[in-house]
């Protein structure tokens, strides 16, 4: 297989040393914006709603926003267990519509 010089945007360390690649519906290697898609379904869900809460705090009454952070956490967790469960495909996957395959 050889290698290109935009290997580095397009794969995570984790994906490099297990030798796996990030497909798209159409069996190719999934674009920058797949991937940046696939990466905000991840990540976003927690970040933002963990950001907000921190800003809330700061400026309104803690209980209302301490009761969100387990809630958020929660659900969070819940999809990382699905992905546990489903190795070959979590549900970030399905919902960015791309796959984790052996390269």
């Amino acid at each position: 297989m050889k290698l290109s010089c935009n290997l580095p945007f397009r794969t995570t360390c984790s994906h490099s040393i297990f030798r796996l690649a990030v497909i798209d519906a159409k069996g190719e290697r999934a674009d920058r914006l797949t991937l940046l898609r696939r990466w905000a379904i991840v990540w976003l869900p927690l970040l933002v709603p963990m950001l907000l809460v921190t800003l809330w705090t700061t400026r309104t009454e803690r209980p209302p926003a301490l009761i969100c952070v387990p809630v958020v956490l929660v659900l969070w967790i819940g999809a990382a267990v699905y992905a546990v469960v489903y190795p070959n495909r979590g549900l970030h996957d399905r919902l960015a519509g791309t796959w984790i395959v052996r390269r």
